[in-house]
């Protein structure tokens, strides 16, 4: 029975969005539950029916500066500092981002500066404005929503690796236009329709940055390319271990909760990511990214297990309590060898 039938206030529009999210086959129904949202608040809008009680006029006016006609649909974000809304174009139906920065200058010169120039993982900015008491941003709508949703579980090392490209690649392309980002992270990372990953937000601060400890920003304090750098590290290493990053006794960075099959490679590129003093970190992502091609060639072509092993102990700093086990692995293995080929045989019998 079509739920429209049920009240005069639901719009029809909503009957073939129930009936495709109660689709007998899962193959048929909404995947992800994002397009099951749009699909509602389209309905909802469409049908004539107001999908938020607020006085929307403001946004949708704000909003028709960059897109001409265009439909409130819902309020994503709202907080003190600013908003974030969702809106739809009348007559493409497609939909926007439009970001409200109460009181701020932060981050307009950046999203006026990426309205102009374009790259295929930083989110597209149709246009920012301003006036006495607020900036305004409109940007494009990110479907799968960001990085900070995949942190429930550990993400597989490879994915990992083409998620940290893309923002590297991005990331190089904002520094070559001299603009930092200031405050990355996993919600800044959005994702799209397709998948692939979008820089956002470059040039804001978090609304809440000073109620939370800021896990993502460097150890110096201050917005550079070396400090964006970091706050990527500790994105990355944050989807391979479900963990911030951990350092040894040395200072040396530790991937002990990553997957067992990453390489050690991986960990190096991190290892100079999240350096704490910015004199060892990477300077520019074009770097990294170098380094980075090399991980997954020394992948295709794997060492023997017992030489990666070598170089591996080579390359640690020993300390006194490395060699005294090197020492005693050392003496119980001559003592084996000499028990297996009868030598403490034939020393015996020569004492007596």
């Amino acid at each position: 029975r079509p739920v429209s039938q049920s009240s005069a206030d639901i719009p029809q529009a909503l009957d073939e969005v129930i009936y495709k999210a109660l689709a007998q086959h899962p193959e048929d129904r909404y995947a992800p539950a994002v397009e099951f949202k749009d699909a509602l608040l389209a309905a909802l809008t469409r049908g004539g029916s107001s999908v938020d009680a607020q006085d929307n006029s403001t946004i949708v006016r704000e909003a028709s500066r960059f897109l001409g006609k265009c439909t409130f649909l819902d309020t994503i974000k709202e907080h003190p500092y600013g908003a974030t809304y969702l809106v739809e174009d009348r007559e493409t139906h497609e939909l926007f981002v439009i970001k409200k920065i109460i009181k701020r200058e932060a981050g307009l010169k950046e999203a006026r500066l990426l309205s102009r120039l374009k790259h295929p993982h930083i989110v597209n900015i149709f246009g920012a404005d301003e006036d006495a008491d607020k900036s305004v941003v409109l940007m494009e709508y990110a479907r799968n929503g960001s990085l900070s949703d995949r942190l429930v579980r550990k993400m597989p090392w490879r994915e990992t690796v083409q998620v940290l490209r893309a923002c590297l690649e991005g990331l190089d392309f904002a520094h070559k236009n001299h603009i930092l980002h200031g405050n990355l992270r996993p919600s800044n990372i959005l994702i799209s329709k397709d998948g692939v990953p979008l820089l956002s937000d470059f040039g804001l601060p978090e609304h809440y940055a000073r109620n939370r400890s800021n896990w993502y920003g460097a150890p110096e304090g201050k917005k550079s390319i070396q400090a964006d750098i970091y706050s990527l590290g500790v994105t990355i290493y944050q989807l391979l271990t479900n963990q911030l990053p951990i350092y040894d006794h040395q200072g040396q960075l530790s991937l002990g909760g990553a997957a067992d099959d990453a390489p050690a490679s991986l960990g190096d590129v991190l290892g100079r990511m999240l350096a704490r003093n910015p004199v060892r970190r990477y300077q520019s992502c074009e770097v990294v990214l170098d380094d980075l091609g090399h991980v997954f060639d020394r992948t295709r072509r794997p060492l023997p297990k017992m030489s990666a092993w070598i170089l591996q102990w080579r390359a640690r700093r020993m300390g006194w309590y490395d060699w005294l086990l090197g020492f005693a692995s050392g003496v119980l293995a001559a003592l084996l060898l000499t028990y297996l080929l009868g030598w403490l045989d034939l020393f015996f019998q020569a004492s007596r």
